[in-house]
């Protein structure tokens, strides 16, 4: 019975990471591209003001119309059941040198 279990269940465990950094934009932007490999994630927002994340197909990104909302300094893990689509993400005010530190676990 090899592998890592909590509580009975098997959890997936990761031996690669990639880091990306995009800027702060009002803009919807692909923060990551559909990925089946993918275990697991942590989305940081280092800019003053919350941005708001879509999991799935683009039709925009805004406070109406999210996923969830990372607030000003805030972190996001994702949990053990990961989604592999593409992840979009946007801010609902501009600061100029905010951005968010993404990265993906595989």
């Amino acid at each position: 019975m090899g592998g890592i279990y909590v509580s009975g269940t098997a959890i997936s465990v990761s031996t690669q990471a990639n880091v990306v950094s995009v800027a702060c934009s009002l803009s919807s932007q692909l923060f990551l591209g559909v990925n089946t490999s993918r275990k697991g994630m942590i989305i940081f927002n280092g800019a003053i003001y919350d941005l708001f994340v879509k999991f799935g197909s683009l039709d925009g990104v805004s406070p109406t119309n999210f996923t969830i909302v990372i607030p000003a300094n805030g972190t996001y893990e994702s949990p053990t059941s990961v989604f592999c689509g593409d992840i979009w993400g946007a801010w609902d005010q501009y600061d100029g040198e905010g951005k968010a530190q993404i990265t993906e676990l595989w």
